[in-house]
């Protein structure tokens, strides 16, 4: 699964260009596959902060690959759900709300409940899939 480097949406596969704000589509050379260590919990704070900074500083590209990053290497619900509930802010702080909709109902599925209440200002009625 590729996402764009300026907005962060996921390419469609084969595609030259994202399809929310036209960036070329960079193919990336062949990496070997990389080697996940265990992170310390400072470690992990530190992406996840970065993560919001990088939000709060509007390079919501940056913040997406990020929050990503950590979301891929926590593993406990409640750390889940808030990767899930903040890179759908972040989608939905750089334009993408539909995508912020599919990871608010995906923290809600993994208990933030405060989640579902977003959902609910933005007149989306769901029920979690616990």
């Amino acid at each position: 699964m590729a996402f764009c480097i300026k907005c962060g949406v996921q390419l469609t596969a084969g595609a030259n260009f994202c399809a929310g704000c036209g960036t070329p589509v960079q193919s990336a050379p062949a990496a070997p596959p990389a080697i996940k260590k265990e992170l310390t919990k400072e470690e992990l704070a530190k992406i996840f902060m970065d993560g919001i900074r990088a939000k709060h500083a509007g390079d919501y590209a940056k913040a997406y690959k990020l929050l990503t990053e950590y979301l891929s290497l926590v593993n406990t619900p409640d750390e889940m759900a808030t990767a899930y509930g903040s890179r759908g802010d972040v989608l939905m702080e750089g334009g993408q709300f539909n995508a912020a909709v599919i990871d608010w109902k995906k923290a809600v599925d993994l208990g933030a409940d405060v989640y579902e209440d977003i959902l609910r200002e933005h007149n989306i009625v769901y029920k979690p899939q616990k």
